[in-house]
């Protein structure tokens, strides 16, 4: 499965860019994201794709009757990020802005993630 992770340096929850990913099991799609997953990292504060890599662990905590999940990932950093502008998202086959109201964990096409990772080559 290939997913884009969305972060927030407002969010509620203690992510570590590129290493953590801390999500709960109301989050959309938390149950899809599994280890060996691979992901692309997205930046709100400046609508970049920044990072690619793999999760590599999942770990669930119980906190307040919830369960809350934390993604250890393996990822590497692009030299510069990708602004996901509309011709951009076009291009890898990608139909939403991801700068709107979406879920923090977002399914993608194995072709959009190949055609992200292509822009760097």
């Amino acid at each position: 499965m290939y997913f884009i992770l969305r972060h927030s340096e407002n969010s509620n929850y203690k992510d570590i860019f590129g290493e953590i990913y801390h999500y709960t099991e109301r989050s959309p799609n938390s149950k899809k994201l599994k280890e060996g997953s691979k992901v692309l990292l997205y930046k709100k504060e400046n609508n970049s794709i920044i990072a690619f890599g793999k999760v590599v662990k999942i770990e669930v905590k119980n906190v307040n009757n919830q369960k809350h999940f934390f993604a250890y990932l393996k990822c590497k950093r692009f030299k510069e990020p990708i602004f996901c502008d509309y011709r951009i998202l076009k291009l890898a086959g990608i139909k939403f802005q991801l700068d709107s109201a979406l879920p923090g964990i977002i399914p993608i096409s194995r072709a959009s993630f190949q055609k992200i990772l292509k822009l760097f080559e």
